[in-house]
């Protein structure tokens, strides 16, 4: 395969020519969820860190993704969220108490922690303990040792709710103790080098971008671009917004800020999202006003969005060749920001969810 291949969905990796490959969360996950599914040395070692002098008994459950809201049912605003694995088990304390106890883990590898991530994870985990899933629990932030210490240079990772902060390479040295175990231990291991970064510059791609930006500017002076190139690869998933000054960053009118205009390169089409709505109400309120070719995305959790596709592109390939796409792409946004205009009080109508 060649670097021209390369855009595509972020959940289509197997289609990422090797040179870009990387390891991503969701590997890391699994291989935790491969060792935390049985009493296994890991999982005994990993309950050990969590609850020391411990003795793991056996394993109740292992998941991975548990999207729970308990908002309403605790009355605790910070009840909500995506556990990456949670783990439910039950450990012999040294007084010889048995206990059933929960693992929640947070997994990252290299992005950005959600606001006020870990006190999430602990006002679901307090409220686990009133529904009688667990007597006790900890959540555990795990991520490569270089993460641990930008994050937390001062090992305060108790400020922001977690219990432990656990390395990668603490786990691949257990894992790497069990010749059976080894192949695992190196993709945690892989996961922690620089060489892995997602953000790793590719010069034709970053050019790609420039131009991108420098096109618009000049040829459509009257339609805003913002290319933030920082974001994911700079191969695909930059996402660039148009008229975020009108609509998203719009400080004298706030309500519009709910509303953002993106062209998805990687999925080839240009998106009105609309936050903080149900997609019944959205869909109720728009579906019978679409123009054309325009048609209703997926239901998303509080984003919905209406899109129009638009040609292809390949940030690797030159720019140059690729100019009647870009073409499209921004006559695309400039329709579709008029639309948002037709529609502004329907849209801005439909009622607000809480998140």
């Amino acid at each position: 395969l060649r670097a021209s291949h390369l855009y595509v969905l972020f959940d289509h990796m197997a289609s990422i020519p090797s040179e870009y490959k990387r390891v991503v969360e969701d590997q890391i996950d699994k291989v935790l969820l491969k060792h935390c599914a049985s009493v296994t040395p890991f999982s005994s070692w990993l309950f050990r860190q969590a609850f020391p002098g411990c003795e793991l008994v056996s394993i109740e459950s292992a998941l991975l993704h548990q999207d729970r809201d308990h908002r309403k049912a605790s009355g605790d605003p910070f009840a909500y969220g995506e556990t990456d694995v949670e783990i439910i088990a039950k450990i012999l304390f040294p007084n010889r108490k048995m206990s059933q106890v929960g693992l929640l883990i947070e997994n990252k590898i290299d992005t950005k922690q959600m606001q006020t991530q870990g006190k999430r994870y602990r006002a679901r985990a307090d409220y686990r303990i009133r529904c009688g899933s667990w007597s006790d629990h900890r959540c555990v932030l795990f991520a490569p040792k270089s993460y641990l210490e930008s994050q937390y240079s001062a090992s305060d990772f108790k400020d922001d709710g977690w219990h432990l902060a656990i390395e990668y390479e603490e786990a691949a040295e257990i894992l790497n103790r069990d010749v059976s175990t080894g192949s695992d231990a190196r993709i945690i291991l892989e996961a922690t080098t620089v060489a892995n970064s997602w953000n790793k510059p590719i010069p034709s791609a970053v050019q790609f971008w420039k131009d991108y930006a420098d096109f618009g500017q000049h040829v459509y002076p009257d339609i805003p671009v913002f290319v933030k190139t920082a974001r994911g690869s700079k191969a695909g998933g930059v996402w660039p917004s148009f008229y975020d000054n009108l609509l998203r960053d719009n400080q004298s009118e706030p309500k519009r800020k709910r509303a953002q205009i993106v062209h998805i390169d990687t999925a080839s089409h240009v998106a009105l999202f609309l936050k903080k709505v149900t997609f019944h109400e959205f869909s109720h309120a728009m579906g019978d006003r679409l123009e054309g070719d325009m048609y209703l995305a997926p239901r998303g959790k509080s984003w919905q969005s209406i899109r129009i596709s638009v040609p292809s592109i390949d940030p690797c390939l030159p720019f140059g060749r690729q100019v009647a796409s870009i073409h499209q792409v921004y006559k695309t946004a400039e329709r579709v920001y008029q639309y948002y205009l037709n529609h502004e009080s329907v849209m801005l109508g439909i009622p607000l969810i809480a998140i």
